[in-house]
């Protein structure tokens, strides 16, 4: 009987997990199309698509409606994630066709509440604030989005809630985490309340109650929100709210992106202050995923490199181009000591650490980490798309740039978009990519110049890679039938959300893979992350080295 139990107890765990899970990705998939299905709603984009029996050109379309082509690519892109729309036609010429799908069709019948969508994202924005702050705001006139009268009993419906619901549940997720609240929650020490010296102040209290116990994660017992297990499971979850928070800038643009007139870019020139993300809040994200998915499997493809013999064959330095906070650099630092030959042997043979960002933020961040291991290494400003320059950088401050280990981790798809310079290439090159790449001028690019670019990005890092090679972790898209079929189970849909609406370009997984061997690279180790291994991994951690040294 002990046995059965502790099995009914695991499928019990299993069955809450999946739950969590399913209502954690549709508030993912909420918050990428909600405010894109308002405005395409408000310009009669969808009621057009519906009465439309055949598939429709993708550009005619956004000129029919005086929308910014390539955002307007991105957006049925999205629809398409959510098995809304078929997507055909010539995709890597730009020649996109669109059509509901039987399942979209469905859908419209309830699309009208994501007309909601932008009270419901400056409600977020301002429960997130007064949460953070502790300090009272004007939200007498806050009320919670009106859902699907089916939001109890049909799918599709319950689907639309959630989506109505996602940048509430984050903004409320973050909030309580920031104030310490939720952790004392979990642990029993205290519960929520409406007394603003103990928890919160009451019209912000019954919000926070309202939405927690929509999702089935609250409860009210006497005057305290207490969390339901799924609940206390919840909040082990609340740091994947984080990433969507900090591009709420982006997704509040989203008007002034599909439909304004005039300069689209959101970014701003290198080294200065970004608008269209908390960079701060996402270099802490970026570290917490490094931490949880990707620094095991980093670390088995670096450490034995510092293992070798003789020890003057190592690399003389480790260069993290784009370094966020510093965190590969300082758990990278860490492990040699600990667990290397080199570690060993640091005095004999001492080990630079050069961290290498763009933007302010990220360059002071990156700093105070490093700072910590003494003020022998380097922190200066670097670009991915300029090795040259980097590598000049570190020359004047007596670094060898040719004895060096490059790390980087989702930088290669955050560069900056240069044209091909290789024109035989480029006239010869067949893309196989689809997705739609947004310029910062708002315009589409085409794959095939995006794919060569990739090339010429990584051929520009050779000089510097033919001795130790690169270390890359590197996030990928996936092509939206696949998606499409596992709605629910992933966050593509925000994923791509937040990097094509913000003039990044990440590619699939064979795109990447087509692209260093193009280049001259090849894969000494490998280990794929996210997805639906091994054919559409969403995430993968490459050690890419030149194909005369394999």
């Amino acid at each position: 009987m002990g046995s059965l139990a502790r099995h009914e107890r695991t499928m019990a765990q299993h069955s809450v997990i999946a739950s969590l899970v399913r209502t954690v990705c549709h508030h993912a998939d909420g918050i990428a199309i909600g405010a894109l299905v308002c405005e395409l709603l408000e310009r009669g984009v969808l009621h057009f698509l519906e009465k439309c029996p055949v598939a429709v050109n993708v550009n005619s379309l956004a000129h029919g409606f005086g929308a910014r082509s390539a955002y307007f690519h991105v957006a049925m892109r999205l629809l398409a994630h959510q098995g809304f729309v078929r997507l055909s036609g010539d995709i890597p010429a730009g020649e996109t066709e669109v059509q509901l799908t039987d399942q979209g069709m469905e859908w419209l019948r309830l699309a009208d509440h994501y007309r909601q969508v932008p009270h419901v994202t400056e409600l977020a924005a301002s429960m997130l604030d007064v949460l953070r702050s502790g300090k009272g705001g004007d939200i007498r006139s806050w009320r919670l989005p009106h859902v699907p009268a089916g939001s109890h009993s049909d799918p599709l419906s319950r689907r639309v809630a959630l989506h109505l619901y996602g940048w509430l549940v984050a903004a409320a997720m973050k909030g309580l985490s920031a104030r310490g609240i939720l952790n004392d929650m979990v642990s029993g020490t205290t519960a929520c309340t409406a007394h603003p010296d103990s928890g919160l102040e009451p019209r912000l209290f019954e919000l926070v109650r309202e939405i927690l116990c929509f999702q089935g994660w609250g409860e009210l017992t006497s005057a305290d929100l207490v969390l339901t297990a799924e609940g206390r499971v919840a909040a082990s979850f609340a740091v994947q709210y984080d990433y969507p928070v900090s591009y709420l800038p982006t997704f509040r643009a989203i008007p002034r992106l599909l439909f304004g007139t005039g300069d689209a870019a959101l970014s701003v020139p290198r080294g200065r202050d970004e608008t269209h993300v908390d960079r701060l809040l996402d270099v802490q994200c970026s570290a917490k995923v490094f931490e949880h998915r990707c620094k095991e499997p980093f670390l088995e493809m670096v450490l034995p490199l510092f293992d070798r013999e003789p020890v003057s064959e190592q690399p003389s330095c480790i260069v993290d181009t784009g370094s966020g906070g510093g965190t590969l650099l300082l758990v990278l630092h860490k492990a040699i000591c600990e667990r290397t030959l080199r570690g060993r042997m640091l005095k004999a043979h001492p080990l630079k650490l050069v961290g290498a960002e763009y933007t302010r933020i990220a360059l002071e961040t990156t700093r105070q980490a490093i700072e910590t291991l003494g003020d022998t290494h380097l922190v200066t400003f670097g670009d991915i798309a300029d090795p040259a320059g980097l590598s000049r950088k570190m020359a004047e401050h007596g670094i060898d740039p040719l004895n060096a280990l490059h790390v980087n981790k989702s930088v290669i798809h955050n560069r900056p978009f240069k044209p091909p310079e290789n024109i035989h290439r480029r006239d010869q090159w067949q893309p196989i990519s689809h997705v739609p790449f947004v310029s910062k001028a708002g315009e589409l690019i085409p794959a095939r110049d995006m794919e060569c670019n990739l090339v010429e990005l990584f051929h520009a890092w050779r000089p510097f890679t033919g001795k130790h090679g690169m270390v890359t972790i590197e996030a990928h898209t996936v092509d939206p039938t696949i998606v499409s079929e596992r709605v629910g189970t992933n966050m593509v849909t925000l994923l791509d959300a937040t990097h094509g609406l913000s003039h990044q370009y990440p590619v699939e997984y064979e795109v990447f893979l087509r692209a260093i061997r193009a280049a001259g690279y090849h894969c000494r180790a490998r280990r794929l992350l996210g997805g639906w291994p091994p054919d559409h991994p969403t995430l993968a951690v490459y050690h890419l080295v030149q194909e005369d040294r394999v």
